[in-house]
This record gives structure tokens, sequence and C-alpha cells, in this order.
């Protein structure tokens, strides 16, 4: 099983080479064009390809970190707050890339917006030191909320 640990300053992009080298890089096996077809998916154009991505904003590493991502061959990813500090539409982009991942995947986020449009399935919170199952899911926003905050004995 391959494991990746997204974390908040996208640490999986090396930032010694270029977007078009990172994203080689996460699946050497895709060809020239796959790879500048997924790029121009999350707003890579033209010779924004070949900067180097120590150059590049936080919003552009996130969403170079998830393109990585939807060309690798991961069976689960570990997502530390994804959209602290993003942009609308960088989240946006963000949430198309997760939405066709296929593998597990692991959220630790306070954004209620974002997990429903990723469509968690599964939500838990940790209390007393334990992680504990959530009855309802972030797609039903004050119900979630009212369960997270006052715990079901008073729903």
């Amino acid at each position: 099983m391959k494991a990746v640990y997204l974390d908040q300053t996208y640490e999986v992009v090396n930032r010694e080479i270029t977007v078009l080298e990172n994203m080689q890089a996460a699946n050497p096996h895709l060809n020239y064009q796959l790879l500048r077809q997924q790029l121009g998916h999350f707003l890579f154009f033209n010779d924004d390809v070949y900067k180097n991505a120590s150059v590049l904003s936080g919003g552009e590493l996130a969403r170079l970190a998830v393109a990585m991502i939807t060309v690798s061959e991961i069976d689960w990813l570990i997502l530390d707050e994804p959209t602290n500090n993003l942009d609308v539409e960088t989240i946006n982009h963000i949430v198309d890339g997760l939405n066709e991942y296929q593998g597990a995947l692991w959220v630790i986020s306070h954004d209620i917006d974002f997990l429903s449009r990723i469509r968690i399935m599964q939500a838990y919170q940790i209390k007393n030191h334990q992680l504990q199952p959530l009855i309802h899911q972030p797609d039903g926003a004050e119900r979630y909320y009212q369960e997270l905050i006052y715990g079901l004995a008073n729903l």
C-alpha cells in the first residue's frame, strides 16, 4: 500500500525542479501530453509548466500537489488542513482533483463546506483522547455542527 501525507506546506512538491518535472516524478509512466493536459486542469498553462517550483505561490503549490496526486498511484491519501490560506478558485480545483482520486482519503479539516464537497462518507472527532465516529456527515452541516458542539445527547 502506498500512502502519501499532504501537509500544509506541500512538502510533496520538490522545490528544486520544475512544475512539469514534479508531475513526471509523480508518475513516470504517463506521456508528456497527458501530463500537460492534467496540469492545464490545474491552471498551469504554456510556459508555466517550466517554472521552478520554488517560485510558486502557496495556491500554486497546493494546485501542483493535488495535480501530482491525481496522476500518482496512491492507495491512501492523508490531508492536513488542505484549504488553509487558499483562495476560493484554488479550493475549487482541489475539490475537483480530490473527487477524481480513486483511493482512500483521510482528511483533517475544520472546513465543513470543503468536507461536504469532497463527499466524506464517515467523520470522526477526537474526544477524551479517543477517536469517536460521528453519526452526521459534513453534507448535513447543521446537524454535523450540533453533534460536534453538543454531542448526541442534545440532538
